[in-house]
């Protein structure tokens, strides 16, 4: 496979996985209870009030901080008591640079990084081919089967 080759493949491969992984969301309407929650976190933090979170999501963690209800729970509260912060700073990233805090501005970044998986496996699947000294149908069927 020549070098032209290969980059017309990586690249029409990460068109469609760009194209399908843009599509996805819209597709299926309902919001999962983690997307709902980098939803409620981005803002907060795009908007200067750090990494706090206006909801909560889950009991498992003890309400901490100032006690001004029943329970002690307090409004907002830090945002990372189970999960990581890097989807939120990810999703962060393009909020900033929009200028909006919508759904379509969080998923940019994922969008865009969950293009390039399947390029990556291409990439492997080619390597594979060339090492096992495969013939350049097969190989070409190799890289791109892996890579869909």
């Amino acid at each position: 496979m020549s070098r032209r080759e290969a980059w017309l493949s990586a690249g029409l491969v990460f068109v469609v996985a760009l194209l399908v992984r843009a599509w996805a969301p819209h597709w299926c309407p309902s919001r999962s209870q983690r997307t709902r929650l980098l939803l409620g976190r981005c803002p907060n933090l795009v908007d200067g009030h750090g990494l706090t979170s206006n909801t909560l999501w889950s009991y498992v963690t003890p309400a901490r901080g100032p006690a001004t209800g029943a329970f002690g729970l307090f409004f907002p509260r830090p945002a990372f008591e189970i999960w990581l912060p890097l989807p939120t700073l990810l999703a962060a990233i393009p909020m900033m640079l929009l200028g909006s805090t919508s759904y379509a501005a969080t998923l940019v970044v994922p969008v865009l990084l969950g293009a390039l998986i399947p390029v990556l496996a291409w990439r492997i699947g080619a390597d594979l081919a060339a090492e096992r000294g495969l013939p350049l149908e097969r190989a070409r069927t190799l890289a791109l089967g892996s890579g869909s």
